[in-house]
């Protein structure tokens, strides 16, 4: 059953797009085991667009990503079951490879609003609450990011010459969607009165002094 799914797989990757495919049954790289999806297709997240207005998690790109994951935990589940196979050791160390997603403050827009302040809170608590619930890693990188005087603690990062975004870093893709759901809602630039974020941070501030 492994090795065929696993055909299917490369057969679904060599398409040009995958955007009306259906996957029935799959193995669960998280659940590590097989599943059946009614219909053949899971419900689509809210859209997500990046600085050009391009979006980035279309259903093609999607379930590329899934196929991948899968594809990475067959094979090593193929590796348990067959040691010796010396073709599939080149995959052993590639399911470990992070999923990303990079969002950009719209600092050019909208001046002189906290975004940084917002995403790290007081004594970056906001930060930590997040990468704590998402169990994704999230990180301001790009101009304005850092002062001056300290960018040469992060040596030569190609990313500092780069516009204002967070960085986002998880094991899975769903982590990764869950931290970018909360930051975009942090980048969308509200009064004080409406921004219970904020309010949440000042009342935290009022303890901590």
């Amino acid at each position: 059953r492994v090795q065929q799914r696993l055909n299917d797989i490369q057969r679904l990757m060599a398409q040009p797009s995958l955007d009306t495919a259906e996957m029935v049954d799959r193995y669960d790289p998280d659940k590590q085991e097989w599943v059946t999806v009614e219909g053949g297709r899971s419900p689509s997240p809210e859209p997500q667009y990046d600085r050009t207005g391009k979006r980035t998690n279309t259903r093609d790109l999607r379930l590329r990503d899934k196929l991948q994951r899968e594809r990475l935990a067959l094979v090593e589940k193929l590796m348990t079951l067959q040691p010796n196979a010396a073709n599939l050791a080149q995959f052993k160390f590639t399911s470990n490879q992070k999923k990303q997603n990079k969002i950009w403050v719209p600092v050019k827009e909208y001046p002189g609003y906290p975004f940084i302040g917002l995403i790290l809170g007081p004594r970056g608590n906001t930060q930590k609450k997040l990468e704590r619930e998402t169990g994704a890693r999230i990180v301001i990188r790009g101009k304005g990011s850092v002062k001056d005087g300290r960018r040469g603690f992060r040596g030569n990062d190609p990313s500092e010459d780069e516009d204002l975004h967070v960085l986002i870093t998880a094991d899975t893709q769903e982590q990764v969607d869950a931290a970018s759901k909360v930051i975009c809602e942090l980048l969308q630039p509200k009064e004080d009165s409406e921004n219970e974020w904020k309010r949440m941070q000042l009342r935290e501030l009022a303890m901590i002094n």
